[in-house]
């Protein structure tokens, strides 16, 4: 299929996903939701796949910078789409207005996608001589998830989805009674803020000082969230009784757990970009990492869901901890760069090589 055609398959789900919720077919709502699942889950790993080969065609020495710009882009949509949700509810406007607004928005997307070709300069050069069976490609992540670098990356694969899942489905709920819907909007717009702006510092800073700063920076913001929100579960003994109905508390945990998702956003990638063969050992690596997300969002949002959210923090800060603690140990499992830019003749020689076409499979 190829990756622009795969990432246009993949949009294809988000506007039906989108249009689907204005039904207010709850049938029809869950079926959308399982089919951009899997939308979701091929643009990722083909967004990867073009990311590695981005940073490949530049020698690797712009990589970090490629991931954190790519990523300021997409979440900047986080950012006006909750803007938006804040000035419609302010104005005791309909949300629908908005999920229609988002549904023209991603039609407008898939067609651009279509017509439109930005990765043919990037890719052209590392066309690949064959595409892997579905089977195949089965095979290739069960055979990444067994390397010691999956290993070690794979608890930082898992608080990701972790605290995906708490920020969306738990942190809502502790949210003061009082303090209206609005507060939610106003929790992700600071979630989405940080989002976007470490995003692309991330990038900036790992590639001029490398991965350190970006792992004790998630380990800071993630268990500094953690403490805070220990002090805010609904009990007699911490401030929640004390706090009432303001969120600020809330706001500024939405930023730091914003800052701990994005940071462990760019290593994963980077981690998947360049520890692994390129080619489709990379593909693999990045399905690996959406098999082990979508996993702990699972775990996260239906099996946890009994437990008292006192739990759930615990939890999580376990899982911060083992995941810094795993990838200071084991950082030179994931850094080594396996993508080794090769001199060719013509545009991609001026941007410091590109990458043997035999070396190059589709995951699609």
């Amino acid at each position: 299929m190829g990756i622009k055609w795969a990432m246009c398959a993949a949009s294809v789900t988000f506007v039906a996903f989108i249009g689907s919720i204005n039904t207010g077919e709850d049938e029809l709502v869950l079926l959308a939701a399982a089919v951009v699942g899997l939308g979701s889950g091929l643009l990722w790993i083909n967004q990867g796949v073009w990311l590695s080969k981005l940073g490949a065609n530049t020698g690797g020495a712009l990589t970090g910078y490629f991931t954190g710009l790519f990523f300021t882009i997409c979440n900047s949509n986080g950012i006006v789409g909750n803007i938006l949700a804040i000035i419609l509810l302010e104005a005791g406007l309909s949300m629908n207005l908005m999920i229609w607004g988002m549904f023209a928005a991603g039609a407008v997307g898939f067609l651009l996608m279509i017509f439109i070709d930005p990765m043919h300069s990037t890719v052209v050069a590392t066309l690949p001589e064959q595409t892997l069976t579905f089977t195949e490609q089965v095979r290739a992540v069960w055979e990444v998830a067994k390397l010691k670098k999956s290993l070690v990356l794979m608890p930082s694969i898992w608080m990701q989805g972790c605290n995906l899942a708490f920020m969306f489905g738990r942190l809502p709920d502790m949210l003061p009674d009082g303090a209206g819907k609005v507060a939610v909007a106003k929790v992700f717009l600071c979630y989405g803020v940080t989002q976007c702006v470490f995003s692309y510092l991330n990038g900036l800073i790992y590639d001029k000082f490398g991965w350190k700063p970006l792992v004790n920076s998630f380990l800071a913001t993630g268990l500094f969230a953690s403490f805070i929100l220990a002090t805010m579960v609904p009990s007699d003994y911490t401030l929640y009784v004390r706090a009432g109905d303001i969120i600020e508390p809330y706001l500024f945990i939405g930023a730091l757990l914003g800052h701990l998702d994005t940071t462990l956003n760019t290593l994963i990638n980077l981690a998947c970009s360049k520890a692994y063969q390129p080619g489709s050992q990379t593909g693999a690596a990045f399905g690996f990492y959406r098999v082990g997300f979508c996993a702990a969002m699972t775990v996260m949002n239906i099996v946890a869901e009994p437990f008292a959210v006192g739990w759930i923090v615990a939890w999580d800060a376990c899982w911060i901890v083992t995941a810094g603690v795993l990838y200071r140990r084991h950082a030179d499992e994931l850094q080594g760069i396996k993508m080794t830019a090769v001199s060719t003749a013509g545009p991609d020689a001026e941007a410091g090589g590109a990458l043997t076409p035999s070396s190059e499979q589709a995951f699609t």
